[in-house]
């Protein structure tokens, strides 16, 4: 699971009306730019709506697979970042690993993932 410093507060959420999205069959993500109060200025939420997943067992499983694979790219993402994921329907279907390749593409092409050093 994220750590709550890593989650959005619900002051910050309201900010992500108007920001920059990334659409995915799984899942559309939308990020805003956030004055980092802290060491880690990264803050991530994870939206499970009732009609993606009826029931709270399948939505906490959907909301903590995305959490748990955010949480392996953590410290490749950039600071003074606000992350959010809407999920969509085809995500009840997505294995665990589909759903880490997704995230990392998603955040690829947003361009917020740091480079790898070797």
């Amino acid at each position: 699971m994220l750590n709550k410093k890593n989650r959005i507060s619900r002051a910050v959420f309201s900010s992500l009306v108007k920001s920059r999205s990334i659409r995915n069959p799984f899942f559309t993500m939308r990020i805003t730019f956030i004055k980092p109060n802290d060491e880690d200025g990264r803050k991530f939420s994870v939206v499970v709506s009732k009609k993606t997943a009826p029931k709270a067992e399948e939505r906490n499983k959907i909301r903590r697979r995305l959490y748990s694979a955010i949480q392996e790219l953590l410290p490749r993402i950039k600071n003074g970042l606000a992350v959010v994921f809407f999920t969509q329907q085809k995500v009840r279907e997505a294995d665990f690993q589909t759903l880490k390749s997704e995230v990392e593409d998603a955040m690829v092409q947003a361009q917020i993932l740091k480079k790898i050093e070797m």
